[in-house]
């Protein structure tokens, strides 16, 4: 299954190394992760409040660890987005938050699913009748929390199926 993360995603992986996202992030055979270069600028921005709310003391061990996400993930300039879908994001996220705008334009570029753990964000586009499907994803195997997954192909919209999985 392909997947776009948002920033929350990445500060997760990083705030709890060994939880469940930075597992589904490792499990390369069942996920490829794909998300904005610029994130890396951001990881860098709050650096100082990582080391303050991570396991990782030291720099040289936050810097090891965003490099191993830097492996696991494929990074996608926003310049490689389409103008188109750059407006249809903006449509979609310009009355909850802007700063939304590129992850929701690189998973229609991408046409997969947006992964974020913004439950405004998912209902929002929801409602906008955007995503084809959403699902609140609980994998057992792997003990993944509700987390929210919605794909970006379609303008049709579909209820909430619970503890589901997919195999895109």
């Amino acid at each position: 299954m392909i997947v776009i993360s948002d920033s929350n995603i990445l500060f997760s992986a990083l705030i709890t190394p060994n939880g469940t996202i930075h597992s589904i992030i490792k499990a390369k055979k069942k996920f490829k992760i794909i998300a904005l270069t610029y994130l890396l600028d951001e990881l860098y921005e709050h650096f100082d409040d990582l080391l303050i709310n991570t396991p990782f003391h030291t720099r040289s061990e936050l810097n090891t660890q965003i490099k191993i996400l830097k492996n696991l993930i494929e990074f996608v300039d926003i310049e490689n987005i389409s103008i188109n879908n750059r407006q249809k994001a903006y449509y979609l996220v310009k009355d909850i938050d802007l700063d939304d705008l590129f992850f929701v334009a690189l998973a229609l570029h991408k046409n997969c699913k947006l992964w974020t753990t913004d439950s405004v964000l998912a209902k929002w586009v929801t409602q906008k009748r955007f995503y084809k499907n959403q699902y609140n994803f609980r994998a057992k195997k792997i003990g993944v929390p509700k987390v929210i997954l919605a794909q970006a192909n379609s303008f049709n919209n579909s209820n909430y199926t619970e503890n589901a999985t997919t195999n895109n």
